[in-house]
């Protein structure tokens, strides 16, 4: 254990401003006006307001009036109680939901909501840009640091230390958890933190540790930086892309991580199904690590 904690200092002390790095896109996505100008979320009520909600609520007098105020996009939404109808765009079927469930009379049980004051619209954000501070650094940053000692040949002098390849593996996991983690836990203590705090940290954990599995199979994987970048970037880009598409979209985060963080952020719901799904993957990605590495102790060809 002392040879992994020596080289985790060391790996800590030269990539320490990685994270930093790779945390500015994601800050920048937030406090720049890409999902409005920070207001609460503005819903129009066909009458007077009866119930409470994270929303900003207008009172509304003629059913026409509201309808054409979401059209013309000055409302997210309008609410008809009598009718029990919600006006809203299409396109926007998850924030229609999520609004709608506040309207909904709760049956037999108190109604609870992990929002505490206001739903601004940069919250609907927070997940998203949660989870790609999370994956940048994770899948990045592990990597860099095992290809690093495998191109400036330090590779072969570690494991002639007390060091050994099992251990060396252990330690470049554990370092992509850290960077990773905290990564994400800086984003939302430099944002908001908003929802259920104890559930957000355990998934932050379970994701991180799940990323760090992931990225150390890369550079278990890869024997250079350029091919590795080459296989890799495409899948990030096309994540990224299917995660900000569904986000813009619809407000649906289809990823499970993303996902996880929505249920606990602005739902108030508990990721029972998510949160077993990381833990699934997680297992899985252990047993393909173990498997390329006694490919690597039995000196075969991992990548062809």
């Amino acid at each position: 254990m002392s040879g992994i904690w020596v080289v985790l200092k060391k790996d800590l002390s030269e990539y320490w401003v990685l994270p930093l790095v790779l945390l500015m896109l994601p800050l920048l996505v937030f406090y720049l006006p890409l999902y409005g100008q920070g207001g609460q979320l503005t819903v129009g009520v066909y009458g007077k307001p009866t119930v409470q909600t994270p929303f900003e609520l207008k009172e509304i007098t003629e059913i026409e009036q509201g309808i054409r105020q979401v059209e013309r996009g000055e409302l997210d939404a309008f609410y008809v109680p009598e009718q029990k109808l919600l006006y809203g765009s299409e396109l926007e079927k998850e924030k229609m939901e999520l609004i709608l469930d506040f309207f909904s009379e709760p049956t037999n049980q108190i109604r609870e909501t992990s929002i505490e004051n206001s739903l601004e619209i940069r919250h609907l954000s927070l997940p998203l840009l949660c989870v790609l501070s999370l994956i940048m650094t994770g899948f990045i940053g592990a990597p860099i640091a095992i290809l690093h000692e495998k191109e400036g040949k330090t590779l072969q002098a570690l494991l002639l230390t007390p060091l050994t390849y099992q251990e060396f593996i252990i330690e470049k996991a554990i370092f992509g958890f850290v960077i990773s983690f905290f990564s994400s836990l800086a984003f939302l203590l430099l944002t908001e933190i908003i929802g259920n705090i104890i559930g957000i940290m355990i998934i932050l954990l379970l994701s991180s540790f799940l990323i760090s599995l992931v990225a150390v199979a890369f550079g278990i994987l890869f024997s250079n930086m350029e091919t590795m970048i080459g296989f890799l970037t495409p899948i990030l880009l096309l994540v990224i892309f299917a995660e900000v598409f569904s986000s813009f979209n619809n407000y649906y985060l289809p990823l499970p991580i993303s996902r996880a963080l929505y249920k606990l952020m602005i739902r108030g719901e508990i990721p029972v199904t998510e949160g077993a799904l990381i833990i699934t993957l997680s297992v899985l990605i252990i047993i393909i690590d173990i498997y390329w590495l006694r490919k690597a102790f039995q000196g075969e060809s991992i990548l062809t």
